[in-house]
């Protein structure tokens, strides 16, 4: 039987001066007789989740900056000729580099070849993990997997058989949760959208009234305020939306902007007046009424 031991020091170093009489093995609280004890480089399969642009946890997407930050800095952490693999989840299972033990080609990869995609095809990617360690020396066996759990719709392979062949594999699994990366919303962190009374610099109609004193409105003015973030998607904006008629407008502009961007597809003149016409009801102001 082998079992894969990594031996530390207090401050969390590896330690290879690990010998037998180092080790004690028990069974049933009995101890075993250890025959030797090999140091033996690691095989690591990074498994980096890139898609799924609007299936983040909690509202947010991943980011694929962290996740390249990630991997860089588990690659530096491990040792002189281990052997390390990428895996891509992103549209499909995609294999960016195979086993390698040269740090710089696996720098250079993750910097050019890590990108975003509309879809996440993690257990999928699992599955394949799970064929590119099958190679590998039992013992050495490793995946880690950066990811936030989320499979996008339509996938073909469900998270049970991924989690089965994975187990088959023989493998140590390590997970990297997105739980401690994305930004959550909290009392701390704010939303990035405001709905409420609009300031009179923004009324287009009372700061642009010469009849009015300055500031003054006719009757209250209501509308939704956007604090840009260029890390949020159009989608992540919708989430923090409240329900009524701004969302339903927002998301029926967001779908057709999807449809011609992501389908590469030219934009009818009827289309072109259909989301200008939503565009301008978004950004009109809403008065309020009052009785007479």
């Amino acid at each position: 039987m082998r079992l894969p031991v990594t031996a530390t020091d207090t401050y969390g170093h590896y330690d290879p001066s690990l010998d037998v009489d180092d080790v004690l093995v028990l069974e049933d609280g009995v101890p075993q007789q250890i025959k030797s004890v090999r140091h033996i480089p690691a095989n690591v399969l990074l498994v980096l989740d890139t898609g799924g642009d609007m299936n983040g946890l909690g509202g947010l997407s991943k980011s694929t900056r962290v996740t390249r930050g990630v991997a860089l800095r588990v690659i530096s952490r491990l040792r002189s000729g281990d052997r390390i693999a990428v895996l891509q989840s992103a549209s499909q299972a995609e294999l960016l580099q195979p086993w390698t033990s040269d740090v710089d080609k696996l720098q250079q990869v993750l910097k050019t070849k890590l990108f975003a995609t509309k879809r996440s095809r993690i257990f999928e990617t699992m599955t394949k993990a799970a064929h590119l360690l099958s190679d590998q020396p039992e013992g050495s066996r490793h995946v880690i997997l950066i990811t936030d759990g989320v499979e996008s719709p339509g996938g073909k392979v469900a998270v049970d058989e991924a989690i089965k062949q994975l187990v088959a594999a023989r493998a140590t699994v390590h997970i990297i949760s997105y739980t401690e990366f994305v930004r959550q919303k909290d009392d701390r962190n704010p939303s990035n959208i405001t709905a409420g009374v609009r300031p009179p610099s923004s009324d287009p109609i009372s700061a642009n009234d010469p009849t009015l004193p300055p500031g003054a409105t006719r009757s209250p003015s209501f509308g939704i305020g956007i604090r840009f973030d260029p890390a949020m998607t159009n989608w992540q904006y919708l989430r923090h939306l409240p329900q009524g008629e701004s969302r339903t407008l927002f998301a029926s502009l967001c779908r057709l902007f999807d449809y011609k961007w992501y389908g590469k597809e030219p934009a009818t003149e009827a289309e072109y007046r259909e989301a200008r016409a939503i565009a301008e009801r978004l950004l009109a102001p809403t008065e309020t009424a009052h009785a007479a």
